[in-house]
């Protein structure tokens, strides 16, 4: 039986996505599982998995796959491990509840220059630097998170493990 590759993912460490629940457990006539024959459509890591102690449903339910080029402030250029950790990795904000106790679990970032610049010049205790980085799915999840005073914000869900520091340059402005 041949199913086609959008059908299912199995992982090099042989995890199966919901194998028995999508297919049933459909077998071969020589016994043997249809799945048992498909080839390995994604690496170990495509499974993503975000740093610990994150709430229930964090990221939260709407955040998306990252994916183009987002700003931050930093008060350091090159950017150190330091400047790239949440609210929470910092011991802030601990107290928060709801959809701001996952919030604080991502980073501060911006779609564009302009938004984030907007943010330095209400906050400029916050850094002198913007830094850019280029992020594809495999850095984690985003989404749009406007607040009062800048309706661009977005909160950024990297992957546990990912160096964030070195993704940044600078952006000259």
């Amino acid at each position: 039986m041949q199913f086609p590759n959008s059908f299912i993912h199995i992982y090099d460490d042989g995890f199966t996505a919901s194998l028995a629940q999508r297919f049933q457990r459909q077998v071969e006539p020589h016994g043997r599982s249809a799945a048992t024959d498909l080839k390995c459509q994604a690496r170990k890591d495509a499974i993503m998995i975000f740093p610990d102690g994150l709430p229930k449903n964090c990221p939260l339910p709407n955040a998306v796959s990252c994916s183009g080029t987002i700003y931050m402030i930093s008060p350091n250029y090159p950017v150190d491990q330091q400047d790239c950790l949440s609210q929470a990795e910092r011991g802030r904000a601990v107290d928060a509840t709801g959809d701001l106790a996952c919030t604080r679990h991502g980073l501060s970032v911006f779609p564009d220059f302009a938004s984030c610049s907007h943010q330095q010049s209400l906050f400029p205790g916050l850094g002198e630097h913007i830094v850019a980085a280029q992020l594809d799915p495999s850095h984690g999840k985003t989404m749009e998170t406007p607040t009062k005073r800048n309706p661009r914000h977005m909160t950024w869900w990297p992957r546990k493990d990912l160096e964030r520091s070195v993704l940044f340059k600078l952006v000259e402005a």
